[in-house]
Formats: structure tokens, sequence, C-alpha cells
């Protein structure tokens, strides 16, 4: 009985296709209009990773919590603004940027770095930017706002960071370079630190925390992510930096293209490291004019206790 049934099942004639060939080969119309297809959307990404994503900043307000911290500043607002890059971002842009954190009222705007690009002539206006900030305003220095001679025939001046400093502390912000400042609420306080930057600067953590009581609440700043692990022994609540830009185009699944520090784990976010929290922003200009997947940003820090 098995052996029949086997048998009528093999004089079961298999399924023959109706498919046209022209629905399984591809003609030579289809072929053309898959390439233009490609062409179209290749360049729609590039026209959006040059001319959008570049300049459509996120604005995200992210809770931290902070154990130890006084009740008195629960609800504090830190805006961190990094790598504006002025004088490669447009200057106009820029002006939107710095009123849009002006409107949402922040205790006070921190910037960690690169706040022009290695050009005397954009002193000026970053200290016009920096001064439309009714908020008090701390800032640290990244690799950008030095001049280091590189023979590339750009204009070069070995005071350009000394320029910056004297400019923006014209202004009444309060420039950190390896040193601390306290903001006080009422009997409570917690701590600014300012790092000076590690590749050009005078990078000296135990200068900038020398005058921190041990176990008050901190919060570092410090332009290049490479440092979170050299400040372990100050054990910093918070550490803020930039620098990396997030890679400025990352890949699904692949993560950044490429990152210009020697820890490429902290690329971009918020991590909780042993001694502290680190969050590295993507800044908010740029290096060259592309953006994929890793829109420019200005974080909003509330610290919880």
């Amino acid at each position: 009985m098995k052996e029949n049934i086997i048998s009528e099942r093999r004089l079961i004639p298999a399924p023959t296709t109706t498919e046209p060939a022209s629905a399984r080969t591809l003609t030579r119309r289809q072929l053309f209009q898959r390439i233009a297809a490609c062409g179209v959307v290749t360049l729609g990404g590039g026209f959006y990773a040059n001319r959008i994503e570049p300049f459509w900043p996120r604005f995200p307000e992210i809770p931290i919590h902070l154990k130890g911290m006084a009740r008195s500043f629960d609800g504090y607002r830190i805006a961190q603004v990094t790598d504006m890059h002025t004088g490669r971002a447009p200057y106009p842009y820029l002006e939107k940027v710095i009123d849009t954190v002006a409107s949402l009222k922040p205790d006070i705007a921190v910037f960690t770095g690169d706040l022009l690009h290695h050009s005397t002539e954009m002193i000026e206006p970053v200290a016009r930017l920096l001064k439309r900030l009714s908020c008090p305003v701390m800032v640290s220095f990244g690799n950008h706002d030095f001049a280091p001679f590189r023979g590339d025939g750009e204009p070069y001046d070995e005071h350009l960071d000394e320029k910056l400093q004297i400019a923006l502390t014209g202004i009444g912000c309060h420039v950190l370079r390896n040193r601390s400042l306290p903001i006080t609420r009422g009997n409570d306080r917690i701590w600014i630190v300012g790092l000076d930057d590690l590749w050009f600067g005078d990078f000296n953590p135990p200068l900038a925390f020398a005058n921190v009581p041990i176990g008050e609440t901190t919060i570092a700043l410090s332009h290049n992510p490479d440092t979170a692990e050299m400040l372990a022994d100050h054990r910093p609540d918070l550490i803020l930096c930039g620098h990396t830009h997030g890679g400025q185009i990352r890949l699904p699944y692949f993560g950044a293209m490429r990152l210009n520090v020697a820890q490429p784990q902290y690329d971009m976010g918020h991590f909780n490291l042993p001694h502290s929290q680190l969050f590295v922003s993507t800044g908010v200009g740029y290096i060259l004019p592309i953006r994929f997947n890793c829109r420019p940003e200005v974080p909003v820090f509330v610290l919880k206790a």
C-alpha cells in the first residue's frame, strides 16, 4: 500500500510556470530605470547629508542623577555647547543655535572646546555669539582653539588661545583652563572644573581640581573624551566632552566611520564609568560639511539629586 501511494505521487506532474520571459529577464529599459533610481537615491542622500542634517540640531533635555548632590540643585539646568568650529560652520547657523539655547533659559551654559577653527579672525565673532547668552557662561578650550604650526600655509598665531581667553573674559565669560569655580545656591554648592586641552593645551588635572574639596559635587569640562580615564583619581561626578562629533557619518550596524580618539568606545552619548558619568556630545559644527545619522546637538542636562 505504501509503495502504491509513493508511485501515485511520482505520477503528479511538476508545476510549470506561466510567468512570461519578460518578467524573469531584466530588460535594458528596466536596467536603466534601476540605475537611475540608485542615482536619485545617492544624490538625495548626498543632498541630505550635506545640506540638511549638518544644520538640523537637536536640543535634548537629559536628566542626570548625581549621588550626594544637594537637593537645592535639583532641577538645575546646564546647556552644553561644543565644537562650534566658527569659521567652518556658517555664522548665521551658529547664531540660530545660540539663540535657541538662550530661549531654553538654562541656569548656565558650558562650552567644551573648539569654539573656532585655528583662526584669530574668528575671535571677535565667537565673542559676539557668546554675548547673546544672558546666563553665566563657562568655557574650556579644545585643540582647534590653539594655533599649532602645521606647515600648511595657513595663517599662524601662536597666541591664539591667549587672545581668545582675553576676549571671552572681557565679555564676562569664565574661561576655566585647569581651574575650578563654585556655583552656590544658599549654603550649598557644586563645582565646575575646566581642563585645558589634552593635545595642545597644558592638561593638568591636579591643578584643575586643587581647590575642590573632596566629596563635593563636581562637573568637569574636558574637550577630549580620551581624558575621562585620566580623571579617575579626582572622581568628578560628571564629565562633559565633545571632540568626536559622533563621527559625523554613522552607518547602521557599523557606527562611526572615523573617530580621531584613542578610546573609540566613547564616541557619543552617555556612559557610566567606574569613577564618574561621561557624556560625549556630537557637537554643533563640523570639520567637513557633512553629517549622516549623526545630527548636531546641544544637550540640556537637568540635574537630579
